[in-house]
């Protein structure tokens, strides 16, 4: 009896669990080449770390109403009490005083490493070169990253793919200048072009240059894909 073929949400939702079969991977690998199937993976991991930073903060205001509970006396009417005063502090921070967050905060709401889209070609040394700084990318390892890069480059002109994802290792690192340098050089016509110009709009705001940041979003905001678009409005809309 054959299986039916998994589909395009399912294969990232593994994905992004860390739950795909060695058949699924060649597939994952396959289906990267395809612009739908990227706009849908894009959207999945932005969601995903949404889930994942709102899990965080919910499970930081449970520690607080833990350590909160110092005594058994305290009545139920004070425990709520308790609950509704966390709840409405979260609230206020998180979503109605936005405007107070400081560069890094606001540069750590929004960074996220753009995920792995790059089907790495050329000669066998070449391939294996390129695939293992990937592996460190996938991996969180971005100082390792970064100096598979740099060995790349001793050898040869990078592509707009490898400084783009060369860019984000060094962004994660906080090696801002040198991020930017790698973004600028991923050309016009190169679809991750526009990812380019979001992430060097972060480092900008990693700097404290929010006007300069803010000009960049607002000349490169209708060129991002819809699933960026979100993330681009709601920044602006937090920017002094």
């Amino acid at each position: 009896m054959s299986t039916s073929p998994i589909s395009d949400k399912e294969l990232i939702e593994k994905f992004l669990r860390g739950e795909l079969l060695e058949e699924e991977k060649f597939l994952f690998d396959a289906r990267k080449e395809d612009d739908s199937f990227l706009n849908l993976l894009e959207t999945a991991v932005i969601a995903y770390k949404g889930r994942l930073a709102l899990k965080e903060r919910l499970q930081h205001i449970g520690e607080e109403l833990s350590n909160e509970k110092s005594t058994p006396k305290r009545t139920s009417l004070y425990w709520i009490s308790g609950i509704a005063a966390v709840l409405m502090l979260f609230f206020s921070v998180y979503f109605f005083s936005i405007q107070q967050l400081s560069s890094g905060e606001l540069f750590e709401n929004y960074f996220v490493p753009y995920p792995n889209a790059y089907t790495v070609k050329g000669t066998t040394a070449d391939k294996n070169l390129s695939k293992k700084a990937l592996n460190y990318y996938d991996a969180t390892k971005y100082q390792l990253a970064i100096e598979t890069f740099e060995k790349i480059a001793a050898q040869r002109n990078l592509n707009s793919s490898e400084h783009f994802y060369y860019g984000i290792s060094l962004l994660a690192m906080h090696k801002l200048e040198k991020a930017k340098t790698q973004f600028k050089k991923v050309t016009f016509q190169h679809p991750l072009y526009n990812e380019a110009q979001w992430y060097t709009s972060l480092s900008l705001i990693k700097q404290d240059s929010l006007a300069k940041a803010k000009t960049l979003l607002n000349n490169t905001r209708l060129q991002f894909s819809n699933s960026r678009k979100k993330n681009v409005q709601k920044l602006l809309a937090e920017l002094p």
